[in-house]
């Protein structure tokens, strides 16, 4: 649940973050294959292996990404990646409100980030426009929650549209906007 790829020039990166630990190894794959030799970067979150259910996304862009975690519950992690050297060049803490986060992903655009709980199956978004990690935490928006259910992954279908996994369910919900802030994104619970 934490690795996720990043298109570079000529190839990806193929990104995943050390449990127990506070690093990031970023794998280059190209044409001539897997360098495995890792680039290594300090996270400066020390994480344990108790923190491993959450997901990791990139952005679209590949400047950034994005990771939840178990036992983490208030915290939600951006990283600003370098995709020419695979390097993340700093971490922010977003402070937010709630229960086991689970789910993460990007808008389209890069703009906007999105967590899923695991617990309440609720949607929140974030403006990472707003500048600081205080900044954008304040900005946070509840587009919806499904309740007697656990929310799972969040993805970008190849209709642009953000979809969320819903635990022991056979319907997901489904954001029509997400590259609009707040809730003119368009939450629909199934």
């Amino acid at each position: 649940e934490k690795i996720t790829g990043v298109k570079k020039s000529g190839g990806y990166w193929v990104c995943a973050l050390k449990l127990p630990g506070d690093t990031m190894y970023a794998y280059e794959v190209t044409s001539s294959g897997v360098n495995t030799t890792p680039v290594k970067s300090n996270t400066g979150i020390t994480l344990t292996t108790g923190n491993f259910y959450g997901c990791m996304k990139a952005n679209t862009q590949g400047t950034q990404m994005a990771a939840v975690h178990q036992g983490i519950l208030s915290n939600a992690h951006l990283f600003n990646f370098n995709k020419a050297t695979g390097q993340v060049t700093s971490t922010m803490t977003l402070n937010i409100t709630t229960s086991n986060p689970y789910g993460v992903e990007f808008s389209p655009n890069g703009d906007l980030l999105y967590v899923q709980s695991w617990n309440l199956s609720d949607i929140k978004q974030y403006d990472l426009t707003a500048g600081n990690a205080t900044a954008i935490s304040a900005s946070q928006v509840t587009l919806g929650s499904t309740s007697n259910t656990g929310g799972g992954s969040l993805q970008i279908g190849p209709d642009g549209k953000l979809y969320g996994a819903r635990f022991g369910q056979t319907v997901v919900c489904r954001v029509a906007n997400p590259d609009v802030q707040g809730t003119g994104a368009g939450y629909t619970a199934n």
